[in-house]
């Protein structure tokens, strides 16, 4: 029964692994997400190597968290470069009336 279970945790990681390749080939390739899978996987192991218990659920809490902020801190940059656009094309539209 103890090489069964052994196999079982074999096969449930590599389709785990497996999934999580196909997850990258097919997410939006940006600066974020690949510095996000970086650092969680260098985190992930650095801590397996010093043999430290930490729950894979703060690693999504974090990364939801940090994922949010990012999303509104580049909503408002859009809506900052929309607000300066239109503002430039109403100088640009005083000036042509001139």
């Amino acid at each position: 029964v103890k090489y069964a279970f052994s196999g079982i945790q074999v096969a449930v990681a590599f389709l785990i692994f497996s999934t999580g390749i196909k997850m990258i080939k097919k997410m939006k390739k940006s600066v974020y997400s690949i510095i996000a899978i970086a650092l969680v996987m260098a985190l992930m192991i650095t801590l397996d190597l010093l043999s430290k218990n930490f729950s894979t659920i703060i690693y999504i809490v974090v990364g939801g968290v940090v994922g949010v902020i990012i999303y509104v801190f580049s909503t408002l940059k859009e809506k900052h470069k929309k607000i300066v656009n239109n503002k430039e094309e109403t100088k640009d539209d005083k000036r042509g009336e001139e």
